[in-house]
């Protein structure tokens, strides 16, 4: 099968917009989009249906912008990661709606990325990071919140410990249009 639907490598200022990835028998692709060493790109208006891995950003991809896309893993329910940063700086993700995942949003060695009012709807974790701060705001954690939103993640020395909580000090009440 094919493992990647789009595959960018050492790209800029491109723009993925308005598609449709989808798992099926004979089209087996297993992630939606992989950037890899690429910046300033646009991910906006895509869906992404029963994909293992929808959207991967990894190996020092930087200042991309990922926003208005719908992810649901509804299908293989509860078997990836909708979207997993490795390894970037200064990344958005934007108004995204992340459904069905084992995790929604993954974040490994990505400092400085900003995940903003997004929607995480029955995902078993909802958003996790590794070895990097993130800013989080506004997002829509699966149910109304009147308090902040803990976010945990792991920083990995000799042994992967717990220690890293990140804050959504302003959680949405109500889910955004995306």
């Amino acid at each position: 099968g094919i493992e990647d639907g789009v595959w960018l490598y050492l790209v800029s200022g491109s723009r993925i917009v308005n598609n449709s990835f989808e798992y099926t028998i004979s089209a087996d692709v297993w992630t939606g989009l992989d950037l890899s060493d690429s910046d300033y790109n646009l991910v906006s208006g895509n869906t992404f249906l029963n994909i293992q891995d929808a959207i991967i950003v990894q190996q020092g991809s930087s200042y991309n912008n990922v926003s208005f896309n719908h992810i649901n893993n509804s299908e293989f329910i509860k078997f990836h990661n909708g979207v997993s940063f490795y390894e970037g700086l200064d990344n958005l993700f934007y108004r995204n709606s992340i459904n069905h995942c084992q995790v929604g949003l993954y974040c490994q060695e990505a400092v400085g990325n900003s995940v903003l009012k997004n929607n995480f709807f029955s995902n078993i974790v909802h958003a996790r990071f590794v070895n990097g701060p993130v800013n989080w705001s506004e997002n829509y954690w699966g149910r109304p919140r009147l308090l902040p939103k803990l976010i945990f993640g792991f920083k990995y020395a000799q042994m992967p410990w717990p220690g890293f909580i990140g804050i959504d000090w302003h959680p949405a009440q109500k889910p955004y249009e995306v």
